[in-house]
Parts: structure tokens; C-alpha cells; sequence
């Protein structure tokens, strides 16, 4: 059975409501992701996770997409304020 890995937002600025997340530049990992950050009205961006580190040491982004235990090996804390619970992705069946 596959498990689940909880997902959050990681931001620049605690978001508060969805006006905050307008034009927000998040970085996203598939079409999904960015699909539904566009919804929200943020402008989503996908990259290779090796440019996410730099991209946030730049601006370039504004936030990022992805697990915990990633925002603490990427130490985020560096970077952005904010993190914001999405709940569980569930993880292809047949891939672990």
C-alpha cells in the first residue's frame, strides 16, 4: 500500500488569505502542482530541485512546494517565513 507524505508551502510571507498568494512565484515539481497554484492565482514555476536553493538566495522565488523534511535539508528557514499545511500527497502506487 503507498504511503502518504504531507506537503506544505513554504513562503517568502505567512499567507493569511488567498490575496496573499497573487502572483506569488512558487516553485512546483509537476503539472499538477502548477495547476493548482495557478488556480489560486500564484504564478507557479517549475524547476529542478538543484535551482530551487539559489533561485530563493536570488528572489526568484517566492516559495516552494514540497515536504518538511525537504524545507529542512534545503534549510528554508534561510529563506522564507512562511509554511502552510497542505495535507497529504499520496505517493505513486508501485513506486515505494
Amino acid at each position: 500500500m503507498p504511503s502518504d507524505t504531507w506537503t506544505h508551502v513554504h513562503t517568502s510571507i505567512p499567507i493569511n488569505s488567498l490575496a496573499d498568494m497573487d502572483g506569488m512565484k512558487i516553485r512546483t515539481f509537476d503539472p499538477f502542482g502548477t495547476s493548482f497554484y495557478q488556480k489560486l492565482g500564484a504564478s507557479p514555476i517549475q524547476m529542478p530541485w538543484a535551482e530551487v536553493l539559489p533561485a530563493l538566495a536570488s528572489g526568484a522565488l517566492d516559495g516552494v512546494h514540497t515536504s518538511a523534511s525537504s524545507a529542512v535539508d534545503g534549510k528554508f528557514w534561510e529563506f522564507l517565513q512562511g509554511t502552510e499545511l497542505l495535507g497529504p500527497q499520496p505517493r505513486a502506487r508501485g513506486r515505494g
